[in-house]
């Protein structure tokens, strides 16, 4: 069975298949949110929020290892182009030129409900090297 995720308007299923993949791990640094060192790459014009999202997606594997993931779905969004203190973290700690490179990722992992805390993620993703990863954990 796939889950669902909403992706830019478009909705994205992190198959069943997609967590036997390797996934990327996060950047170092990631679990403190702290500045990548890699220059982030400009975000193409088309895609970005969904390809950000599955990866946001593979490597939640790794980060919130543990938990169970069943049904996992993301939401994401520019961060600049968002007033959202979520979208807001990379331009006051990391500058203007990361926050413009930077997808933010919200994610719900409805089989650790009623957690409110558990059930909920939000990272920070941009594209380093050719490759989306998450540079920063936020919840």
């Amino acid at each position: 069975m796939r889950s669902m995720a909403l992706v830019g308007g478009a909705a994205w299923a992190l198959g069943a298949g997609a967590g036997e993949a390797l996934a990327a791990s996060p950047l170092p640094g990631a679990t403190k949110a702290t500045c990548p060192k890699p220059t982030a790459e400009r975000l193409p014009a088309h895609g970005a929020t969904k390809a950000a999202a599955r990866e946001a997606l593979r490597e939640a594997r790794t980060i919130y290892e543990g938990e169970d993931l069943t049904g996992a779905r993301a939401t994401a969004f520019l961060a600049a182009h968002s007033t959202s203190p979520r979208a807001l973290y990379a331009k006051q700690k990391c500058g203007v030129a990361l926050w413009r490179r930077t997808v933010v990722i919200e994610m719900t992992f409805p089989a650790m409900l009623p957690s409110a805390s558990l059930s909920q993620a939000v990272v920070l993703v941009a594209r380093f090297h050719g490759a989306y990863r998450v540079w920063a954990v936020l919840h």
